[in-house]
């Protein structure tokens, strides 16, 4: 996902929410993974020297969505897919593929809450064949 994709996503989420992309939110962002088990151990320990406890799980999957909560869903999504400041593992390893959803929220406090049910709500919502990652 490029930047100008990006944006245009989240105006429109945004725009069907009636809220600001400068909003607090939880976001879930599709997480593209290679189709071989080498390709996804040789991508992970190319930025880290340790494998995550869930390597075995991004093996399995065909995807992967990762969990967030901001309390700037645009500042952040930008660091996702952009930012060399703020990174976080599965999107600075495999990059974003799309931005599937965000749960708008009247507050950082609220989103940051918020972050782990939703998760696990996205987690019953996909197939077997994707992984959900949240903190």
């Amino acid at each position: 996902m490029n930047p100008t994709d990006a944006t245009e996503r989240l105006l429109q989420l945004a725009n069907d929410a009636d809220t600001q992309p400068s909003d607090p939110g939880v976001y879930a962002l599709e997480i593209t993974l290679p189709d071989a088990e080498a390709d996804v151990k040789a991508a992970w320990r190319d930025e880290y020297d340790d494998d995550p406890p869930y390597l075995h799980r991004l093996i399995d999957c065909r995807k992967a969505l990762y969990v967030g909560a901001a309390k700037n869903v645009r500042a952040r999504i930008d660091d996702h897919v952009q930012g060399d400041y703020r990174k976080a593992s599965l999107p600075s390893v495999f990059g974003v593929h799309w931005l599937r959803e965000v749960r708008w929220h009247d507050d950082a406090d609220a989103a940051f809450q918020a972050e782990y049910n939703a998760a696990r709500d996205i987690d019953r919502q996909t197939p077997p064949t994707t992984y959900v990652h949240s903190r």
